[in-house]
């Protein structure tokens, strides 16, 4: 599946209006023998009926799982090592399935809208990615799409070698052979700056020959050079599902220590008094007015449960549902996970979502905050407070 195929399900899931009805999200991990979905599946849905007392969500869950099998049975490709299938029964029903080259998490949950946290964070994961490998004789590029090769390029070097001794003294020979190595260079750069124009936040890894690869850091422009975030030396007899896998290893290490990054500019935006918040109240409160422009969200930490307000979206954390609203006094609270619900506001509100691995310095700081659009009234007024 392409990335922007993956971005207008997410945005359609999104945007799904609720109703009464249960929506099924069924995430698989088929590279795990140990969960088989043919297991997984009916033993979840099982699970799922036995907690509900509504014989007709009963009914809608049977018919949302049915369809769930039935894509599965029939369109479930070999090569695919991750699935994530949405299904609503009843009346407005709904499927909307997708599978991958990447391993998603085993978890099947139902709620009256969708759980995205994982579709997202595979997005902001494996994303897309250009991947130069190169050796002596030619040089292939292929974008690497959420696991999957999306496009191949191949660039040949020209022959010289056949000419020697025929037309060439051996000084010629070295002469044209330089030239030869310099327009094999300028073509992989020139190749790369297409690539780069189309999408100039991709990232950029070298595979192939350590040689080739060492040659062609020395002459990547600028411009180039800030989006090289990996290196892979290996043989030249290398399959490219293997290319494929060992850069994508090496993309995903990259990503973890930029996500790290983006921690360590939050709390300095935090320290300055800038456009930034820390903690679940605050961010879901941003993320609801729209003023969240990017969510950095800590993967292992638990963020708990929200009580939202359905009238004015006013929101407390933690703790019992209190009876009603303490903005407007509505009685309409409901009870969501923060974090898929931080999530799904970031999608319909254009806000950029970075889940970070391994911060603990984020977990103690409740395991999630923002940077913002704009400030507040509440927000100025603090820090003029700080600032006097």
């Amino acid at each position: 599946m392409k990335l922007e195929t993956l971005e207008k399900h997410v945005q359609r899931l999104a945007n799904l209006q609720e109703t009464k009805k249960l929506v099924v999200s069924c995430y698989l991990n088929l590279d795990d023998d140990n969960l088989d979905w043919r297991i997984v599946v009916p033993k979840r849905e099982a699970e799922i009926l036995d907690s509900l007392s509504s014989t007709s969500a009963k009914s809608d869950v049977r018919e949302a799982f049915s369809s769930i099998k039935r894509w599965l049975n029939s369109n479930l490709s070999p090569s695919s090592r991750g699935a994530a299938i949405f299904a609503r029964g009843g009346e407005g029903d709904l499927l909307i399935p997708m599978q991958f080259e990447v391993p998603l998490p085993c978890e099947i949950t139902v709620d009256t809208v969708p759980h995205l946290y994982d579709l997202v964070r595979m997005k902001d994961s494996f994303h897309q990615y250009i991947v130069l490998h190169s050796d002596s004789r030619s040089a292939r590029v292929y974008e690497v799409n959420l696991g999957r090769i999306s496009e191949r390029l191949l660039i040949e070097r020209p022959e010289v070698r056949s000419r020697l001794g025929r037309e060439w003294t051996k000084l010629h020979y070295k002469r044209q052979h330089r030239e030869r190595d310099r327009q094999f260079l300028q073509q992989k750069i020139e190749v790369l700056d297409k690539l780069f124009a189309v999408d100039p936040q991709a990232h950029l890894v070298l595979a192939g020959d350590s040689t080739y690869i060492n040659r062609i850091v020395k002459v990547l422009p600028q411009r180039i050079a800030a989006r090289l975030v990996g290196q892979v030396a290996h043989a030249k007899s290398n399959s490219v599902e293997k290319i494929v896998l060992e850069t994508l290893q090496e993309y995903v290490r990259a990503e973890e220590v930029e996500s790290l990054n983006t921690v360590d500019r939050l709390f300095n935006a935090i320290h300055r008094g800038d456009l930034a918040i820390l903690g679940g109240v605050e961010s879901l409160r941003a993320a609801f007015r729209g003023q969240a422009d990017t969510l950095v969200l800590c993967h292992e930490y638990d963020l708990g449960t929200a009580h939202i307000c359905q009238v004015c979206n006013w929101v407390a954390v933690g703790g019992t549902r209190p009876d009603v609203c303490a903005e407007c006094g509505a009685d309409s609270l409901l009870d969501r996970d923060v974090r898929q619900e931080l999530v799904r506001a970031a999608q319909t509100t254009g806000c950029d979502v970075e889940t970070v691995a391994d911060s603990e310095r984020l977990v103690r700081a409740g395991g999630v905050g923002c940077f913002l659009r704009y400030a507040d009234a509440l927000s100025e007024r603090r820090h003029k407070q700080r600032v006097s």
